[in-house]
């Protein structure tokens, strides 16, 4: 969406602010303090995470050193990966946006139907026949796993996940695995985001042994995309000066 963070915030700040066809906006600006440098900042690594899908080694690599950069400027590294409250949360997610995409499918008659790629039939077909009990239960469950998210999110000032785990596949492929049911498994790092509307941002971290971009994505608690900006800004700078290693 932009080329550097500088650029982004620029676009934040023309987008930020209430909107009358967004219920969600939030009605004013919301300043949180900036840290003054990287020392004693928080950060949780996630990589490899319980229940998500494997991040290619040369991937790995990149978001390692990261938060190794991030450690020499005086940053705190904690792993948490291991927290099962990532995976659990988008698998919840998953089942709620084929919940709300059978809705959206049902305005297709067969003759649309046929039309749609295999991926997308199979995803909004998930939740299958659905009570309304079922469904209020579903929503219930998504806004438990926001809590939770946020809950796990709190005990650090920055979480630091690869942005995709692996390198592109196929485009004829239903995903990582070639199954149509779980096609946006490649995606789950970015959609817990989507979940919890926790603020994210992706920067280029290098390339992977692929010669494909590798983003390094980070992610802060709810309303601080200030300091998300902040925080990117000083990886971006750190990850630019070390390009000869990684960006050349």
């Amino acid at each position: 969406m932009s080329r550097t963070v500088a650029d982004a915030r620029s676009m934040f700040n023309l987008m930020r602010g209430p909107h009358p066809a967004d219920a969600t906006s939030l009605p004013k600006q919301i300043n949180t303090p900036l840290p003054q440098d990287l020392k004693g900042l928080k950060v949780g690594l996630i990589i490899n995470a319980h229940g998500m899908p494997a991040v290619d080694t040369s991937i790995a690599d990149i978001i390692v050193h990261s938060a190794q950069l991030l450690m020499q400027a005086g940053a705190e590294v904690i792993d948490l990966s291991d927290n099962p409250v990532w995976s659990e949360s988008m698998d919840i997610w998953h089942y709620y946006l084929g919940l709300t995409g059978s809705l959206a499918m049902s305005q297709f008659d067969n003759e649309q139907r046929q039309q749609l790629p295999a991926s997308m039939l199979a995803f909004n077909e998930i939740s299958g026949p659905t009570t309304a009990l079922e469904a209020s239960q579903a929503v219930f469950n998504v806004d438990q796993a926001r809590q939770a998210m946020h809950s796990a999110s709190q005990q650090v000032d920055v979480l630091l996940t690869p942005t995709i785990p692996t390198s592109p596949f196929e485009v004829d492929l239903y995903g990582i695995n070639n199954d149509p049911t779980r096609h946006t498994e490649h995606i789950r790092y970015t959609g817990m985001f989507n979940l919890s509307g926790q603020p994210a941002i992706t920067i280029p971290g290098g390339f992977d042994d692929q010669g494909m971009p590798v983003g390094v994505q980070l992610a802060t608690n709810l309303y601080e995309d200030d300091k998300l900006l902040w925080i990117a800004e000083q990886l971006e700078l750190m990850l630019a000066y070390d390009g000869s290693k990684l960006l050349a």
